[in-house]
């Protein structure tokens, strides 16, 4: 991908350059990294539902196939992301990992990294109490 792509983010308010062609999201409730190189990787680091609570664990009735059913919401950014890669969730003790593989497309790039990351950010939030 272009040193132009790299430019879009650098303009922006919302990222922040850690490293050549590596952005941290600014003005998110959990960590996003965006790297852009031959193509944009987005991974996003969010809390499990155990490291949400203090002094308690959650009922196992709330907590059975919490992961899985974020993962399938997750799956619903199709619009943007890699059809064949789509994105993955996985679970490493109380962080949730989600890495996605962005098409490119015309238009602002930076943009839709910021929707992706709020599509997840809500999906997220949204599972907290199942509905």
């Amino acid at each position: 991908m272009s040193e132009s792509v790299a430019d879009r983010f650098r303009r922006r308010h919302d990222y922040e350059e850690q490293e050549p062609g590596t952005f941290a999201v600014r003005e998110v409730e959990f960590a996003a990294t965006v790297t852009v190189g031959e193509q944009l990787n987005l991974e996003l680091e969010l809390p499990t539902l155990d490291a949400t609570v203090v002094g308690e664990t959650v009922a196992p009735v709330v907590a059975d196939g919490w992961a899985e059913t974020f993962e399938r919401r997750v799956a619903d950014v199709t619009g943007v992301v890699d059809p064949v890669a789509g994105p993955t969730v996985t679970v490493d003790g109380e962080t949730v990992h989600v890495r996605m593989k962005l098409r490119t497309e015309p238009g602002d790039p930076a943009e839709t990294i910021r929707h992706a990351v709020d599509f997840v950010e809500t999906t997220w939030i949204e599972g907290i109490v199942p509905g």
